[in-house]
């Protein structure tokens, strides 16, 4: 847990509940925040690396793979740190990927709130793209 403990105190500083989910060579932490479920997983071999996940559920009325994936494609045009990533078999799921480099320092609460708000804002604007003019709906 060398990598993961340090992420695990700033997550409880910040207020938040987090989780251990994996403790092998690739760490992953689930916690809560704003009624959505976040993992962030790190690499034991690589300790410079942090990522964070944002996984939503696509409603029934917005699937459709070239629907889905022309959403993804533009997203992912547009954003330099976080991607989109459409689960290819069902189109069920709708995956948003945060990835950077922590500084020496390590874990810190700047680069928290970035991937956090960073995924928040990219899962709703996908969704309001998605659902083109209706309400859209964020299951995550």
């Amino acid at each position: 847990m060398s990598l993961a403990k340090p992420w695990m105190d700033l997550l409880a500083a910040r207020g938040y509940r987090p989780l251990l989910q994996s403790a092998d060579e690739y760490p992953e932490i689930a916690f809560q925040a704003e009624d959505r479920l976040y993992r962030l997983f790190m690499d034991e071999s690589d300790p410079a690396f942090f990522g964070m996940v944002l996984a939503c559920d696509v409603p029934d009325e917005l699937r459709g793979p070239a629907r889905l994936l022309d959403a993804a494609n533009r997203m992912n045009d547009a954003w330099k740190v976080a991607k989109t990533i459409i689960d290819p078999e069902r189109f069920t799921v709708v995956r948003f990927h945060f990835e950077a480099l922590v500084d020496r320092g390590g874990p810190s609460a700047e680069l928290l709130g970035r991937a956090l708000s960073s995924l928040h804002m990219m899962a709703g604007r996908f969704f309001e793209e998605v659902a083109a003019g209706s309400a859209p709906v964020m299951r995550c």
